[in-house]
């Protein structure tokens, strides 16, 4: 953003083009100095969360995802022996006298 806001001299006199933007261009360098030191700040914040919060719930999203497979993979198979077993049954009806 300091890039865009302070050309090399002489280039473009942006403050001369647009008067009104001139305190909000010679402030461009404190801003950038304090998201460089806003940065320092919160990407160990950052990285504390990753590895105490995120990393944990990740591993308990694949654990979850190998226990729905194995849910799953069970369900089908109940499903296939209930399935043989009432087809291997015949009925034969019975006539009362």
């Amino acid at each position: 953003m300091c890039t865009i806001l302070s050309p090399i001299q002489g280039e473009y006199d942006l403050i001369g083009k647009h008067p009104d933007s001139g305190h909000t261009i010679n402030s461009v360098g404190k801003y950038e100095q304090a998201m460089v030191e806003m940065k320092e700040v919160v990407v160990p914040e950052l990285e504390l969360i990753e590895s105490r919060v995120l990393g944990p719930a990740r591993e308990l999203q694949s654990v979850m995802k190998a226990i729905r497979k194995t849910v799953t993979k069970r369900d089908h198979k109940v499903r296939l022996s209930s399935f043989l077993r009432r087809s291997s049954i015949t009925y034969e009806p019975r006539m009362i006298f």
